[in-house]
């Protein structure tokens, strides 16, 4: 039997977030001016908090179809979605995110609006839960918490972009995406030690086929960030996990070479340390500037070493 195809599947993966999980539900199922049928996969990534029982209490509001993935790894997760969707358009959002009521109504009439487009993207606005901390307060600060909290709104009319969207607002023609599946190397696996990336480079690979993406100024998403999110260690970590990502998708060889790497890369590094241990009593802005390059050419090497090993 033919399966019935509908007009968007919305997919989201989730692991062990059961209360921001419960608040995305909650804005899904408010959706507004929808004339279409659509459906909402969620899988849940071996969670072992109350994940379940959120997800029963949505059903009776949502068009949900709820999949388990036990195998820990966000795109293993959304390439066992796509094993599933009916969507002509498959968007793609997170688990802790605020829905603006008009998202997927927008993100339609977008689709049939621009009929020559694959690609489809709204803002991510990073909101701050809790008290801006004193060292990111002021013009640059503001600029470091849009940074690294997924804001994005590259322009102001609806129309085409060449920036890549975000992960949390994302959508594709299922035509367009074919065969093509998220890399599972990379992106949040359960580990602390995971090479960043997924989404957004998907949507960027999309994009360098010729495939054009129009952004939808009306299909706004919301991205809540907690200020324990913005400690420079966190930071640092995320600059480390971009390093590693830029060395598996990019790797830069020849000259000299010494454990994966050229030599001219490990004397940047020892240099960039060198000023990293000198900036231990820095202002927060000065030790940030400087540790997120030592912590990007770390991360960036330490792929380059494992690389070479593999």
């Amino acid at each position: 039997m033919a399966v019935k195809e509908v007009a968007i599947s919305v997919v989201i993966t989730t692991r062990n977030r059961a209360e921001k999980l419960a608040v995305t539900l909650s804005a899904l199922a408010d959706q507004r001016d929808i004339a279409f049928d659509w459906e909402l996969i969620v899988v849940d990534n071996a969670s072992t908090d109350a994940t379940a029982q959120v997800l029963e209490s949505a059903a009776a509001e949502l068009p949900l179809v709820v999949l388990r993935y036990d195998k820990p790894g966000k795109c293993r997760a959304q390439n066992y979605a796509l094993e599933h969707v009916r969507g002509t358009l498959l968007t793609f959002t997170d688990d802790d995110v605020g829905i603006d009521a008009y998202w997927l109504s927008s993100l339609w009439r977008a689709a049939r609006g621009w009929p020559d487009a694959e690609l489809f993207c709204g803002p991510v606005v990073a909101r701050l839960i809790g008290d801006v901390p004193v060292w990111l307060e002021g013009k640059d600060g503001q600029a470091i918490i849009e940074r690294h909290c997924g804001h994005y709104r590259p322009r102001e009319q609806e129309g085409p972009t060449d920036v890549p969207a975000l992960g949390a607002n994302m959508t594709i023609r299922r035509s367009a995406l074919g065969e093509r599946r998220f890399d599972e190397n990379v992106g949040p696996d359960g580990t602390p030690d995971y090479i960043k990336g997924g989404d957004t480079d998907l949507n960027k690979a999309l994009m360098a086929q010729g495939h054009r993406c129009v952004y939808v100024p009306d299909a706004a998403i919301t991205h809540y960030v907690h200020t324990d999110q913005l400690t420079l260690p966190v930071l640092f970590q995320g600059a480390y996990r971009r390093g590693r990502k830029n060395a598996y998708l990019y790797p830069r060889t020849g000259g000299v070479q010494l454990a994966g790497a050229s030599l001219a890369l490990w004397i940047r590094l020892a240099k960039q340390w060198l000023r990293y241990r000198l900036s231990a009593n820095a202002a927060p802005l000065k030790r940030y500037e400087i540790g997120m390059k030592y912590h990007y050419r770390r991360g960036y090497l330490d792929q380059m070493r494992r690389r070479a090993q593999a």
